[in-house]
């Protein structure tokens, strides 16, 4: 009988405990505190801070919450939640309190980067003698995303860990479910950071995918520099090195060196189209200036000359192209299957430029220059010569249309200059006459858009 009477005592009693501490919430005033709290954080962050509640729970430790916190008039940053949890045997330690805090489902918006960089250039006040300040051994940081003008980045995780001087001993980061982690750690002054990322896909721009990316580098007060990229991707492989700039407005710069890597499923992730195929080899050299971190891409510059191998056209049959120089078809119906495809590639604010481009398989050898438009539009020349064929010359094509309709026919100057021919002398007069309308556009004018060399020089 004592037994269960013992029982039930201890059952009471734990009942009215898990009750109290449940009732703890909401019977403990801690409103009162808010507005100290706002005005201390809006002081730190030179923006308005709002704090919506306030409440002490005890379980499952006991700690306290901020719930739904904004920053900024509108808000540019906002937080679901801020968790403090005291270590327990810091609330009787002589050294002081010690707490870890919790960040839940953040976000910021790029102009809230502004605030970040306030703090961060702000120098740090320290309690008086008669108020320590609780040193913080942990913040984590969970769901946090980033919204940028590019697009955002979301499912970012944050662990930073302080030392018993309250210095920065080591940050680690997360995204996509643990797909890409980074290490941040003090390096005298500056800061040292690895990356490493495994099935992971760029969260903002084109969807590139890297089946393993690691890079090593330095973050300081001016920029981040990663001197060592390697990665694979679409069965080939790329290493270079990067550097991104903030100081006195954003600059990007950076080369690579890009080896067998496929075609098709990187310009489906580039651009939305699997038009060309092959194994790509490139040297791409980029940059880029702008007075914001938004403007990147817009301004962004890239030259390489590169190589396709054993590669695929597809929806342009510059064979069928050739062979019709009077006739009507342009080529849309068939593909050109060649053995390379070389030339000189950039990006400008303009649009993407392929020139002193060289097509060659067992009976096809075709040279140009063609341009794409930021609006997706085609437009250039490509001169195309079948082997075996009765054509003496090659014959001139122009390419219109858009990338995901293409229109490839003779030239009209090859058409007027092969129609001549053929009244003068049928069969071989056809070919000479298409050379002469050549030759007539070259003399005035029509000519490609050229490569500026360092030198100056144009080729």
């Amino acid at each position: 009988m004592g037994v269960s009477r013992r029982a039930r005592l201890i059952a009471w009693c734990t009942a009215a405990l898990l009750l109290v501490a449940l009732i703890v919430p909401y019977v403990i005033p801690l409103g009162s505190y808010i507005p100290a709290i706002e005005q201390g954080a809006a002081a730190a962050l030179g923006q308005p801070v709002h704090v919506e509640a306030l409440r002490l729970h005890l379980l499952p430790r006991p700690h306290v919450t901020a719930y739904r916190i904004s920053v900024g008039q509108p808000a540019a940053a906002a937080i679901d939640a801020i968790v403090v949890t005291p270590k327990l045997a810091s609330l009787f330690s002589d050294s002081g309190l010690v707490v870890d805090i919790h960040v839940v489902r953040p976000w910021i918006e790029q102009a809230g980067f502004a605030v970040v960089a306030h703090v961060a250039g702000s120098p740090r006040k320290s309690g008086g003698p008669g108020s320590p300040e609780p040193r913080i051994a942990r913040v984590r940081i969970t769901d946090a995303e980033l919204r940028l003008a590019a697009g955002s980045i979301a499912d970012l995780d944050a662990t930073i860990l302080l030392d018993a001087a309250r210095a920065l001993e080591r940050v680690e980061l997360s995204q996509a479910g643990g797909r890409l982690k980074a290490t941040l750690q003090p390096a005298g002054r500056n800061f040292a950071l690895e990356v490493a990322a495994r099935e992971w896909q760029l969260p903002v721009g084109r969807p590139v995918k890297f089946d393993r990316l690691d890079a090593k580098g330095l973050l300081d007060a001016n920029g981040l520099n990663l001197r060592a990229i390697e990665g694979r991707l679409y069965d080939g492989a790329i290493v270079g090195n990067l550097r991104l700039g903030w100081k006195g407005g954003w600059k990007l710069d950076g080369k690579f060196t890009v080896t067998d890597v496929a075609v098709a499923p990187l310009a489906v992730a580039v651009g939305g189209n699997s038009s060309l195929s092959g194994r790509l080899r490139a040297k791409p050299a980029l940059s880029a200036s702008a007075p914001a971190a938004s403007g990147l891409a817009a301004a962004l510059h890239l030259d390489t000359d590169f190589e396709i191998a054993q590669g695929v056209l597809k929806g342009m049959d510059l064979n069928a192209a050739a062979r019709s120089v009077l006739g009507t078809t342009d080529a849309k119906s068939g593909d050109t299957r060649f053995d390379y495809l070389k030339g000189h590639f950039a990006v400008d604010p303009e649009g993407f430029h392929f020139s002193d481009l060289e097509i060659a398989s067992g009976l096809l050898k075709a040279v140009g220059d063609v341009s794409i438009s930021r609006s997706r539009e085609l437009s250039g020349d490509i001169s195309a010569e079948v082997r075996g064929t009765a054509s003496l010359v090659a014959t001139p094509l122009a390419i219109s249309g858009t990338v995901d309709d293409p229109v490839v026919r003779p030239s009209k100057a090859a058409l007027a200059g092969a129609a001549v021919g053929t009244a003068i002398l049928p069969g071989v007069g056809t070919a000479i006459g298409a050379k002469a309308g050549v030759f007539t556009k070259k003399l005035f004018g029509g000519s490609p858009r050229k490569r500026v060399d360092e030198d100056g020089t144009g080729r």
